[in-house]
C-alpha cells in the first residue's frame, strides 16, 4: 500500500493531503495507468481519517481526470489525457486576457512563500530532486466577483536578487517578478484543458463545488531557453467565453476574450 502520510497538526485539509500525495504518486509513475487505487475503506484505516475524507479527496482527483471510478470495482488510475500538437495560437499572457474581460479588474494575494514543487512544476522547471520554489496564489477579480485562481511557481535562484531586495512577503512581488523576469522571455508553452471545481476552488472562488472551470497552464523561458516560471490558472467556466477566428495562409487567429458579470457580457 501507499505509503501516505497525515499531519493532524497541519493547517491543510486531512482530504487534501490525501489528493496531494495520491496525485504525485500519479505524476511520479508509482501508480500507473489502469492500477486500481486502495479502497475508501482501506485508506480510511490507513490514514486514520473517516471515508468522508477519503471520499472527498478521490473526488477531486476523479474531478481533474486523474483517476477513474467503475461502478462495482473500485478506483483505477485514468489514461492520460490526449494533447493536440502544432496547433499555433497567439494569446499574449493570459493574466493579461484576465485584466481586460472587466471594467475593473484587481488581484489579492492569498499565500506566498517557498515550498516543495508538486512533481509536473519540478519537471516543467528543470529542478533538482532538492531544489525547492517560490509559490504564489493569488485570486483575480473583475467588477469585485472572483474569476480566476493563479498558482506561479519561479525557481529559488532565479527570485533570489529580488527576495533580498523587497522581502518575502510584500504584496507586490508578484508583480515586481512578472515585470523583471518577463522582459527576458524568449517563448512559452500553453495548455488549456476543461476541468471541475474541487473543494478548495470552490471555496476560494465562492462558487458551487463541481461547477465547470477552465485550467490554463504555461511555462515561460528566458532568452537560454531555460524555464524560469511556471503559471497554473483556474477560470470559472461559468463567466467565460472565448472566439477564435482562423485565418487563411498561416494568419495568427483572432481570439476575443468576454467575461460575464451579473448577466452582462462586458
Amino acid at each position: 500500500m501507499l505509503d501516505i502520510r497525515i499531519d493532524p497538526n497541519s493547517p491543510v485539509p486531512l482530504y487534501h493531503q490525501i489528493y496531494d500525495q495520491l496525485r504525485e504518486a500519479i505524476l511520479r509513475g508509482m501508480l500507473q495507468p489502469g492500477e486500481r487505487l486502495p479502497t475508501e475503506q482501506e485508506l480510511s484505516r490507513k490514514c486514520g481519517v473517516s471515508r468522508m475524507t477519503v471520499r472527498a479527496a478521490l473526488t477531486q482527483l476523479t474531478q481533474e481526470g486523474l483517476v477513474e471510478r467503475r461502478q462495482g470495482r473500485g478506483t483505477f488510475v485514468a489514461q492520460p489525457k490526449a494533447a493536440l500538437r502544432h496547433i499555433s495560437l497567439f494569446f499574449v499572457h493570459f493574466t493579461q486576457l484576465i485584466e481586460i474581460m472587466g471594467r475593473q479588474s484587481r488581484t489579492q494575494v492569498v499565500d506566498q512563500g517557498f515550498m516543495a514543487p508538486p512533481q509536473d512544476v519540478a519537471q516543467a522547471l528543470h529542478l533538482g530532486p532538492e531544489e525547492d520554489v517560490l509559490h504564489i496564489l493569488r485570486l483575480w477579480y473583475t467588477e469585485e466577483v472572483p474569476m480566476a485562481l493563479e498558482r506561479c511557481y519561479y525557481p529559488r535562484s532565479r527570485v533570489a536578487p529580488f527576495l533580498d531586495a523587497e522581502g518575502r512577503d510584500n504584496a507586490h512581488l508578484a508583480h515586481l517578478l512578472e515585470q523583471n523576469l518577463r522582459g527576458r522571455l524568449s517563448g512559452s508553452e500553453d495548455m488549456l484543458e476543461l476541468g471541475i471545481a474541487g473543494p478548495e476552488e470552490s471555496g476560494l472562488l465562492k462558487v458551487p463545488e463541481g461547477i465547470p472551470v477552465i485550467k490554463y497552464s504555461r511555462v515561460t523561458f528566458d532568452e537560454e531557453n531555460q524555464p524560469f516560471e511556471f503559471v497554473r490558472i483556474l477560470v470559472r467556466g461559468d463567466r467565460f467565453r472565448a472566439k477564435v477566428r482562423r485565418m487563411r495562409d498561416g494568419q495568427y487567429p483572432v481570439a476575443q476574450i468576454s467575461s460575464r458579470v451579473e448577466g452582462t457580457m462586458v
